[in-house]
């Protein structure tokens, strides 16, 4: 009597359908990331109790040293400049939001001077970047 000898099923488990998924989970994550510009210009912002985002993309630095030098697109203008290169992004993309971010030393009426040279060039939308200040 020839009996015929069972043959061991291979059970494997495909994991390839698995690892796709993951790795499209890691793409779609790493792109809806917020991805924030560090400047290399050495601020010291003031703190604040409260800090509101802006929740747009589309906008724009204005960044203030403590000696005063004004940078826009990490270039160094002057004040002349700054509201000529201003009134350009304005006719570009009317939507943008202006952020300012000001050395702490910064005196009160050079903000006030850029928030205004902002106005000129027809920008409704500006803000004052803060850090948030630790709990006790």
């Amino acid at each position: 009597m020839e009996f015929r000898q069972k043959r061991k099923r291979d059970i494997r488990i495909d994991i390839t359908p698995i690892v796709d998924t993951v790795f499209n989970l890691l793409i779609f994550f790493a792109l809806s990331l917020n991805f924030t510009f560090n400047s290399s210009i050495d601020l010291n912002l003031p703190t604040a109790s409260s800090v509101q985002s802006t929740g747009t993309k589309q906008q724009e630095t204005i960044q203030i040293t403590h000696a005063g030098k004004i940078f826009f697109k990490q270039s160094l203008v002057d004040k002349d400049t700054l509201t000529d290169l201003l009134k350009q992004l304005k006719s570009k993309n009317p939507a943008c939001t202006i952020i300012i971010q000001a050395d702490e030393a910064v005196t009160h009426g050079t903000v006030v001077s850029i928030m205004d040279r902002c106005k000129q060039a027809g920008f409704a939308k500006i803000s004052i970047a803060a850090h948030l200040k630790d709990s006790p």
